[in-house]
Order: C-alpha cells, then structure tokens, then sequence
C-alpha cells in the first residue's frame, strides 16, 4: 500500500522524502519496484473467490483441512499446502470458539424464595404478578446486563 503510494507520487516529490515521511526505507522501495508484477492465472482466481466465499459461509471455522475437503468436493485439485499458503495469502484466520462458561451456582445452601406464583401465568387482573429476568449479552465493548420486568397480566 505505502509502496504503490510513492510509486503514484514520484512525479511530484522525491522518493526519498516520500520514503522518510512513510517511514520506509528506500532500499525496500526500490526492491520492491524491482520484483516484477506476478499474473494470477484465471483459475487460481476462480479458486481465492471460492475459498472466500466458503469460509464466509463458515462463519470463519473452515480450517486448511476442511477447506481442502470442501474445494475437493466441488471439483478443485488441491493439496493442503496450497491450501494454507493461499489462506494465509487471502488473511482467512480461524477463529477459535469459546468455551461456554457456566454462570449459574444452582447447588447452594442458601435460602431459595418459595413458589408463590405456582406456574399460574395468568392472572386475572393487572399487578397480581409480575415475572422478572436478567441475562449477559456480550458486546464488542464488554458484557452488558439486559434486566426485563414485566406484569404477566399484560403480557
């Protein structure tokens, strides 16, 4: 990306100066103007949008292995070299799934409220009965508590 920005820009500032205010050295630059552009065959083309859109499928879960099954499934010639290296190409990192972590301590001696309601659910009338919850939700900001009071006659 900086590299392709000082490649458009040449004709209006030094490479050096371009170089320093990206903070590259300018003897990378000039290696990497020297590589010559690789050509991606059509069918590799074919195969990264595959990879892509069966990892999106995935939720971000296939790994080399399932995603190597997968595209030999659907016709691909592939091995698992090929397979990691063009995942790593593309960045399709897996994401690992969390353990489910159990909150609630139901073996206590502590004193439990007795049954008044006794599953009756519906009241005759408003404000004889009111059913509560609360649950965690997870944000990217952090947990968030979601408490619900509500009067069963109404609901």
């Amino acid at each position: 990306m900086k590299y392709g920005f000082i490649r458009d820009h040449t004709s209006e500032y030094p490479v050096t100066l371009l170089c320093h205010m990206l903070s590259v050295q300018r003897s990378a630059y000039c290696n990497w103007k020297a590589q010559p552009c690789k050509v991606i065959p059509p069918e590799e083309l074919v195969l990264r949008r595959r990879m892509k859109a069966l990892f999106v499928a995935s939720r971000d879960s296939l790994g080399s292995r399932m995603m190597m099954n997968n595209l030999r499934d659907e016709g691909f010639e592939i091995g698992r070299g090929k397979t990691r290296r063009l995942m790593k190409v593309l960045q399709l990192k897996v994401k690992q799934k969390r353990k489910f972590k159990v909150t609630t301590d139901s073996k206590h001696n502590f004193p439990v409220a007795r049954n008044v309601l006794n599953r009756d659910f519906s009241p005759s009338a408003p404000n004889q009965a009111w059913g509560t919850d609360i649950t965690y939700l997870w944000t990217q900001e952090g947990w968030i508590y979601l408490a619900v009071v509500i009067d069963l006659y109404s609901r």
